[in-house]
């Protein structure tokens, strides 16, 4: 069995095995990266692909592997680095750490090359070397650190602190994490607030794919009123003209209406600008 190795004799990375840092956004999470924006490291790997591999073939293992659910990553241990994603996926998770979304960085070294690369809405952008990072690389200590509750990992703030012992930076790092992570909340929560009215609709009127609705106020509160209901096919299966009343019409205007109260949570409905009226599409999951 060989010796392990200590802080006395470690063996020296392998800099032709590329290394793949994870930097969340502290400045404009979920927002496209900007020179100046302020980082946090979450977690980096070692993979054991070709030294010759394209930066970003192994960005888009990363943003694969961090967003998607372990039940799938599971069923691929078995693939060609299907364990070493896996493992890697779950120790990100354990850590507490959000998905790798719009705005974080990646930092990838492949055979002693460095590159930078910001995720975009539809791509990865090569950046220049950011100036604003705070914490360290992933260890056994981050590991202790976590398991002993010396730091929030969560959302990538450095330390559990009291807020009014933080310096400015920390200050401002913590608020927008906090606020990011709320904002993310509003948006799952809007989505399933959808999906709840879709399910509904479903149950009430069976073959539907599409429901048209208002969305105003009244005198108590957020309210909406359904309009029309279509199939796959564009055919109409019920109108509020047509003298017919929409079964238990609240278990669908209810969680629609819900959808105004959370304005942070973006809008999962279709609109068309200058119109009262909002589409739900019903054939497609709203996540």
């Amino acid at each position: 069995m060989p010796e392990p190795a200590t802080s006395a004799h470690r063996p020296a990375s392998d800099p032709q095995r590329p290394h793949v840092a994870i930097h969340h956004n502290l400045t404009r999470p979920f927002q496209p990266y900007q020179d100046g924006d302020h980082l946090a490291v979450t977690i980096n790997h070692m993979l054991n692909t070709p030294s010759g591999i394209d930066p970003y073939l192994v960005a888009d293992w990363a943003y694969r592997t961090f967003n998607v659910d372990l039940d799938m990553l599971e069923l691929e241990r078995y693939a060609t680095d299907g364990e070493t994603t896996f493992l890697a996926a779950c120790v990100y998770r354990l850590l507490g750490h959000r998905s790798l979304s719009v705005g974080d960085v990646v930092h990838l070294k492949i055979a002693g090359i460095s590159s930078w690369l910001a995720c975009d809405p539809y791509n990865w952008r090569r950046i220049e070397p950011p100036a604003h990072i705070v914490g360290e690389p992933f260890r056994a200590a981050t590991v202790y650190a976590h398991l002993t509750g010396h730091t929030c990992t969560r959302m990538s703030t450095p330390t559990q602190r009291p807020y009014e012992r933080l310096g400015p930076l920390a200050r401002t790092a913590s608020r927008t994490a906090v606020r990011a992570e709320a904002v993310a909340a509003a948006e799952r929560y809007v989505r399933l607030l959808a999906a709840e009215a879709a399910l509904a609709a479903g149950q009430a009127l069976p073959g539907v794919a599409r429901i048209v609705f208002r969305l105003g106020d009244d005198v108590h509160g957020p309210a909406a009123t359904l309009v029309a209901a279509y199939d796959a096919d564009a055919r109409r299966l019920w109108h509020e003209d047509d003298g017919i009343m929409w079964p238990d019409e609240s278990a669908v205007t209810d969680p629609l209406a819900a959808t105004l109260e959370w304005p942070h949570g973006g809008s999962p409905f279709s609109h068309e600008p200058g119109g009262d009226s909002y589409e739900l599409r019903i054939g497609r999951p709203q996540q």
